[in-house]
């Protein structure tokens, strides 16, 4: 499983490492909305450069799928997930930070 993996440990690590750069870049791909919540076509737009700068082109749509997982929000009638950039950063925060 990628989730067990260090490539998948390093991600995180990153994230939480910048954490107020990548909060910027799904800012500016979200536009003026309020809403912390984005579909998977905006939140690959708005970590494509981040991680190609440090992964190459390694991180697949399969692993962003995973990595967005955890930061899912539930609804009703959805036709596409929704997920939640804060608290994908969040969570990686304190999964990745010092104590």
């Amino acid at each position: 499983m990628w989730e067990n993996s260090r490539e998948f440990e390093r991600i995180g690590f990153l994230m939480a490492k910048n954490r107020k750069l990548l909060v910027d870049k799904f800012k500016e791909v979200l536009g003026s909305q309020t809403s912390k919540s984005f579909t998977f076509a905006e939140g690959k737009q708005a970590l494509d450069d981040w991680l190609f700068s440090h992964f190459g082109n390694a991180i697949t749509d399969d692993k962003l799928r995973c990595l967005f997982t955890p930061a899912m929000i539930h609804q009703e009638s959805q036709a596409e997930p929704k997920y939640d950039y804060i608290r994908m950063l969040d969570i990686n925060k304190s999964r990745h930070s010092g104590p």
